[in-house]
C-alpha cells in the first residue's frame, strides 16, 4: 500500500514541474546566477570558469555642433518704376526719383524718338535734365559730333583708341564726352547695320546717381538691316573739277579747279579764309592756319603756322604780315612765323592793305570803330555809316571800304562803298533790291564784283554800281550746293575763290579752291 502512495505521489510532482512556463525557469536560472549559486545542472560552465567579456563600443568621433541658422533677411521693398516705350528705345526709373516730363517732351516715330527729362529742386529750379534719342538717319549727325567733341574718325575707326571710353549702354557700344567745365555728360554712337544714331545727354549735376540708375534701366531697340554707311573720309572718292565758263551780260566768266595735293578736310561750312603773297598761300581753316605753296595752278601743303586756334579772319598787309582777328581774341600780326603784335580791343576786324589802320565791325553803326596803329600804340574814332541797322562783315582796299549790311529801311542786305575818309560813295543792290549773304567783295577792272554765300552765286555791277547780273554755282563751278566761303584778289586781276563742298559720296566736306576770271 505505502508503495502504491509514493509512484502516486512522484506523479504528481511531475506533472507539476511539466505546467512551470518557460519564462519562469529562465527567470529563476537569472535570480540564481545574482546569488552565486551554480545549480543549474545543464550550464556546461564550470564554477571557475567564466565567459570572455563583450568589447567595449567604438567611442563616437565628435563633431562640432551645428551652426544656428542664418536669419531671413527681409525681402527688398518693391520700388515702383515709371517706364517710357518707343519705337527705337525703352527707359525705366523709380518713379521717387522725382523725374518730370509731359506728353510734349516724348516723340515716337518709327525713325525718330526721343524724351526729355528733368528734375526741379523746391524752388523750381533745373536740377538735373536728360534726353533721350535714337533715330533711323544718314552718319552726318554722329560724324560731326565726333569731329566737335575732339574724337578722331580715323583713330577711332582704324585703331581703336578710344576703349577706354567706350561704354556698352541699352545694347549699344557709345562713347562718353563731358565738357571742360563737368555739367555736360554724353553718351553717343552709331550702330552702322541699323542705320540708327542714338546718345544719351545729361546736364547739370551730371554725378547724380538718379542718373545711373536711368542708364541701368535704358534699352534700345533696333533692327540691324545691314545698313552700309558712307565711305569715312580717308576711303572716299576726293573732290575734283575741271574748267568752266558762263556769261554775266556781256562778260564771260571762267573758273578753273585748283586742286590740293592733300584734300583740306572740313566740317565747318562757313569761316574760312584765304590769303595769296606771290607763290605762299595761306588758308584758315576750321580755326587753324596753313600754310601752302602756290604754283598758280594748285597747292602744296607746307607747315601749320602758330597762330593760335579759334582764329577766322585774315588779311595781310603790303610788307607781307598776315593779320588775324576774330571776335574776343587779340588782333594778332605775324611775319616769318614770329608774332610781331598783339593788340586788345579789335574783334571783328577788316585791315587796310597798309596794315596801319582797320575798321571793326558785326555791331550796330553807332558802334562800327576806325583804330589806328603807330609806334606800338592804337588810337580809336567813330567811323559813321549811313542807313544800316547792321553792318556784318567789312573789307578794304587801296581805294573803299565795302561794308555789307542790313538796310534800315528795306530790311534787305545791301552792299555799302565808303571812300577812307568814311563817305559813302555807292550801295550796291541785288536783282530785285536784295542780296543773301555777301562773304567778298571787291573792285574788278569793270566794275565791281562780290559772292553771295547764301544765294551761291556770283554777282557783277558796273563801276556806277548798277546791277549786272549774277552767275549760279552749278554753272560756274559744276557744284551742287557750295557755301562760297571768301577770295583774294590777284595781280593779274582774277579771284580764287574757296568753298565748302560734300563730295559726291558724302564721304567728307572739303574745301576747295577755283580761280575765277573774265569780269
Amino acid at each position: 500500500m505505502k508503495r502504491i502512495l509514493a509512484i502516486l505521489l512522484a506523479a504528481v510532482m511531475l506533472l507539476g514541474l511539466c505546467a512551470c512556463g518557460k519564462d519562469e525557469k529562465n527567470i529563476a536560472s537569472l535570480t540564481e546566477k545574482t546569488e552565486g549559486t551554480n545549480t543549474q545542472p545543464d550550464s556546461g560552465i564550470e564554477p571557475d570558469e567564466k565567459p570572455d567579456p563583450e568589447p567595449d563600443p567604438e567611442p563616437e568621433p565628435e563633431t562640432d555642433p551645428e551652426p544656428d541658422p542664418e536669419p531671413e533677411p527681409d525681402p527688398e521693398p518693391e520700388v515702383e518704376l515709371t517706364t517710357i516705350e518707343t519705337t527705337l528705345f525703352t527707359v525705366s526709373f523709380p518713379t521717387d526719383d522725382g523725374w518730370e516730363f509731359e506728353d510734349d517732351d516724348i516723340t515716337d516715330r518709327d525713325d525718330y524718338c526721343a524724351c526729355d527729362l528733368f528734375v526741379f529742386d523746391e524752388d523750381g529750379n533745373r536740377e538735373l535734365a536728360v534726353r533721350i534719342f535714337a533715330g533711323i538717319q544718314d552718319p552726318y549727325e554722329y560724324r560731326n559730333d565726333l569731329y566737335n567733341r575732339g574724337f578722331d574718325e580715323y583713330a577711332l575707326v582704324e585703331e581703336n583708341a578710344y576703349a577706354d571710353v567706350t561704354f556698352s549702354i541699352g545694347g549699344q557700344q557709345l562713347l562718353k564726352w563731358e565738357n571742360a567745365g563737368g555739367d555736360t555728360l554724353f553718351y553717343f554712337g552709331r550702330n552702322e547695320s541699323a542705320g540708327a544714331t542714338m546718345f544719351f545727354r545729361v546736364w547739370d549735376n551730371i554725378d547724380d546717381e538718379r542718373v545711373g540708375r536711368m542708364l541701368e534701366n535704358l534699352q534700345f531697340h533696333l533692327e540691324e538691316t545691314g545698313n552700309v554707311d558712307w565711305p569715312w573720309y580717308w576711303e572716299g572718292e576726293r573732290f575734283s573739277r575741271g574748267e568752266y565758263s558762263t556769261m554775266i551780260g556781256t562778260y564771260t566768266l571762267t573758273s578753273t579747279f585748283l586742286p590740293a595735293d592733300d584734300p583740306i578736310i572740313t566740317h565747318e561750312t562757313f569761316e574760312h579764309d584765304i590769303e595769296i603773297v606771290g607763290d605762299r598761300a595761306y588758308i584758315l581753316s576750321d580755326g587753324v592756319l596753313q600754310q601752302y605753296a602756290f604754283d598758280g595752278t594748285g597747292f602744296t601743303y607746307v607747315q601749320d603756322v602758330a597762330a593760335g586756334d579759334g582764329y577766322e579772319r585774315i588779311d595781310v598787309s603790303s610788307d607781307g604780315t598776315l593779320l588775324l582777328s576774330d571776335f574776343m581774341k587779340p588782333y594778332i600780326g605775324i611775319s616769318d612765323g614770329e608774332m610781331t603784335f598783339s593788340y586788345s580791343g579789335p574783334d571783328y576786324f577788316a585791315a587796310a592793305p597798309d596794315g596801319s589802320w582797320g575798321i571793326s565791325y558785326f555791331t550796330t553803326p553807332d558802334s562800327v570803330v576806325r583804330y589806328r596803329f603807330a609806334d606800338g600804340t592804337m588810337q580809336t574814332e567813330a567811323f559813321p555809316l549811313t542807313g544800316l541797322s547792321m553792318a556784318t562783315k567789312i573789307w578794304i582796299d587801296d581805294s573803299y571800304v565795302y561794308i555789307t549790311g542790313s538796310d534800315a529801311e528795306a530790311s534787305a542786305q545791301v552792299v555799302q562803298v565808303y571812300d577812307h575818309a568814311g563817305t559813302l560813295q555807292k550801295t550796291l543792290l541785288g536783282k530785285d533790291g536784295r542780296l543773301g549773304s555777301i562773304t567778298f567783295v571787291t573792285k574788278t577792272e569793270n566794275g565791281f564784283l562780290a559772292l553771295d554765300g547764301n544765294m551761291r552765286s556770283v554777282v557783277l555791277w558796273n563801276a556806277e554800281g548798277t546791277y549786272i547780273g549774277e552767275a549760279d554755282d552749278r554753272d560756274l563751278f559744276d557744284t551742287s550746293y557750295p557755301w562760297l566761303c571768301s577770295a583774294d584778289l590777284q595781280p593779274d586781276g582774277s579771284i580764287v575763290v574757296i568753298l565748302t563742298e560734300d563730295r559726291d559720296d558724302n564721304s567728307a566736306m572739303e574745301l576747295v579752291a577755283f580761280r575765277l576770271s573774265g569780269f
